[in-house]
């Protein structure tokens, strides 16, 4: 863990090239992507791999990327350069923005922007309540590393960040738990679940001291949704790179983040 972590800036323009894989082919149309990694409370050692992880994804299928830990580049005049904020593993992200950053976002996303959350991108503690209600959700607690059995939701099959997905896989991953579930929430749909009875579901003793627990039968781990007119794209994955370096889950975030972009 490491709250002091000091920030950089890396950007990145990143040109169009290479070709898709696990079936992906590379788009016609690039579009801007920022990425933005500044924690508030604990630090993922894997965040800059995940960062050059998701500029090399932007090479690979025509994606400009840029990659960022100052606040700073929430203005509207530098948003308006991108279609997609991804937020990778940025817990506590209240309080990373001060309030004219907060809402250079909002307003950048109610005019259509697209929102990607990996992994601890959840764990926000309600700093930021708007935050809160675009997601859906809070973190409560998480488990050991392990393999657990992934079920692509019936009535999402088709859509892009897992039609390319079998019925059912196993991946291995941090796992993690939420305070509510997103079934059900207004024009929401879950991606993705995890079969609870395939791995241990015994919480971290961190969080188990502080009531965390399983969330049973209906345990989404990658959901998308429509909210106050952008779209939103979280998924458990991206706590390190085992999982994300696989091609089922690397089509996953492409998927994901195309389709946060509306194309």
């Amino acid at each position: 863990m490491n709250k002091n972590f000091p920030a950089f800036l890396l950007f990145l323009a990143v040109g169009l090239s290479g070709c898709g894989t696990f079936g992906e082919k590379a788009s016609n149309e690039a579009f801007g992507v920022l990425v933005f990694s500044k924690t508030s409370w604990y630090r993922h050692e894997a965040i800059p791999q995940v960062n050059e992880y998701l500029i090399d994804l932007g090479r690979a299928h025509g994606l400009a990327v840029d990659a960022t830990e100052d606040p700073s580049v929430f203005t509207p005049e530098n948003l308006r350069r991108y279609q997609v904020v991804v937020f990778n593993n940025t817990t506590d992200i209240g309080k990373s923005l001060d309030e004219s950053q907060k809402q250079a976002f909002i307003d950048w996303f109610r005019r259509g922007g697209g929102y990607v959350g990996l992994h601890s991108a959840s764990v926000h503690h309600d700093t930021w309540p708007w935050y809160a209600s675009m997601l859906g959700t809070n973190f409560n607690s998480d488990v050991e590393h392990q393999r657990a059995k992934v079920i692509v939701e019936p009535r999402s099959k088709n859509h892009p960040a897992v039609r390319h997905l079998p019925p059912e896989l196993w991946v291995a991953e941090e796992w993690m738990n939420f305070e509510t579930s997103v079934t059900g929430l207004p024009n929401t749909r879950v991606l993705l679940r995890i079969d609870e009875g395939t791995f241990d579901t015994t919480v971290k003793p961190y969080f188990r001291d502080k009531g965390g627990r399983p969330m049973g039968k209906d345990h989404p781990v990658s959901w998308v949704r429509t909210f106050e007119g952008g779209r939103v794209f979280y998924t458990n994955f991206g706590h390190d790179m085992r999982a994300l370096a696989t091609d089922p889950i690397r089509a996953h975030v492409l998927g994901g983040i195309r389709w946060a972009a509306g194309k």
